[in-house]
């Protein structure tokens, strides 16, 4: 054989090479393609789930709470443990 005939030999390698190369790559470009819009989809659904969940649990502590009324000048209850220090002059820090 001469040379000519492995050099053709060769191009043929290299194309069939490259075509499987750019097989491999689109079929990667499509994998990550896919991926990214099942993601997006998924990230649709759980932001519209915890929203509705956010809206349920809204209404339920709503339905829980009284409202309280006060008085010109009445004082308002302590409602943490540093407020309730102050009031009772306890020592904060040791």
């Amino acid at each position: 054989m001469s040379f000519s005939i492995y050099l053709l030999h060769l191009v043929r390698l290299m194309q069939s090479f490259l075509r499987l190369h750019l097989t491999l790559h689109q079929t990667l470009m499509n994998l990550l393609l896919q991926t990214f819009e099942r993601l997006q989809e998924a990230n649709a659904f759980v932001r519209e789930f915890t929203g509705r969940n956010i809206q349920r649990m809204k209404r339920r502590y709503d339905a829980s709470v009284k409202p309280q009324t006060y008085s010109i000048g009445e004082k308002e209850a302590p409602g943490s443990v540093f407020e309730m220090a102050i009031v009772l002059d306890w020592p904060l820090y040791n």
